[in-house]
Parts: C-alpha cells; sequence; structure tokens
C-alpha cells in the first residue's frame, strides 16, 4: 500500500500540462463568416487528465499558459479576415472567467503549400472548471477552407497549455 500511496500523492502534485493535434483534416468548416470550434482529438500528454473532447478542462483556480496553432488549407484570395481566438468558457460553477482572446487576425499570405498558419499564446485567468478551446473563422468568400489535421510525426493545428500559477 505505501508504494501506491506514494505514486498517487505525486500524481496528485503533478502540475496539469497537456497537447493535443487535430489528427484528421476538418473540411469545407469556414470561409463564409462561420465560426468553427476545433477539436483537437489526439492527445500527446494529458498530465492531469483534464483535456477530453478538444477542451482543456481547468482542475483548479490559477494562471494558465494556453497555446495554440491553426493551420489553415484553401484560403483565397476573396477570403479577407482570417480571426483565430483561444476561448475560455464558464463552467457550471460560480466561475465567471469567460472570454475570447483574440491573436494572429490578418490575411497573411499562404506558404508554398497554400496554406496559412496562425498562432495564438496567451497567459489566462481560470478557474476551476473553466475550459479552454480553439476557434477560427475566416470570412468574405465561400465555406471552402479547410484546417489541416496531422499525424503523430507531422502536427499542425494544435492545442496545448500548463498551469503557471495557482490561485
Amino acid at each position: 500500500w505505501r508504494a501506491w500511496l506514494q505514486r498517487l500523492d505525486r500524481r496528485a502534485r503533478r502540475p496539469p500540462a497537456f497537447a493535443a493535434y487535430l489528427s484528421a483534416t476538418a473540411n469545407d468548416v469556414t470561409g463564409d463568416g462561420a465560426l468553427y470550434a476545433i477539436a483537437p482529438d489526439a492527445v500527446l500528454f494529458d498530465t492531469a487528465g483534464s483535456f477530453a473532447g478538444g477542451l482543456f478542462r481547468a482542475p483548479a483556480d490559477g494562471l494558465y499558459q494556453i497555446n495554440g496553432t491553426i493551420v489553415l488549407a484553401g484560403v483565397a484570395a476573396a477570403h479577407n479576415r482570417i480571426a483565430p481566438a483561444l476561448q475560455v468558457l464558464a463552467g457550471s460553477g460560480a466561475g465567471t472567467e469567460a472570454r475570447s482572446y483574440g491573436g494572429g487576425a490578418g490575411d497573411g499570405p499562404p506558404d508554398v503549400d497554400a496554406r496559412v498558419t496562425r498562432r495564438l499564446a496567451h497567459l489566462v485567468r481560470m478557474l476551476a472548471g473553466n475550459t479552454a478551446r480553439l476557434t477560427v473563422q475566416v470570412e468574405g468568400s465561400t465555406k471552402v477552407v479547410d484546417v489541416v489535421g496531422g499525424a503523430p510525426d507531422t502536427v499542425f493545428s494544435t492545442l496545448s497549455g500548463f498551469l503557471v500559477a495557482t490561485g
């Protein structure tokens, strides 16, 4: 029992950290102004068991560093606005730390593979039970923009984060 309790104690003290990626490309999800919630489904690591269904759920009140990368394909010249965001959604309790953090908005040129990449990195306050997710909205034309997925050896659209400080 002693060894089991020691492992349990070490696990309880392990700070939450996670990384996940989108394993398959989501086709034709935006481009006409539709807001698309990206749901990374392949977990690289999750030290506290707090990532599921494309959402990170804060296990404790604190400051979290949350990072996202969104890779888009099918962005045409007529698409005039790309707006990625990190959304923190209120939990079912009394917590009201809900807000949206934008970043990387613009109409940057595609790379040599005709892909556009947007990165977000935010230090956010989250209450226990709050969730974090990535969204993207592309405007100006038709719904032909894809969010690019990947494989374990080549990840593209990702969500990751870790606890910086409690309280």
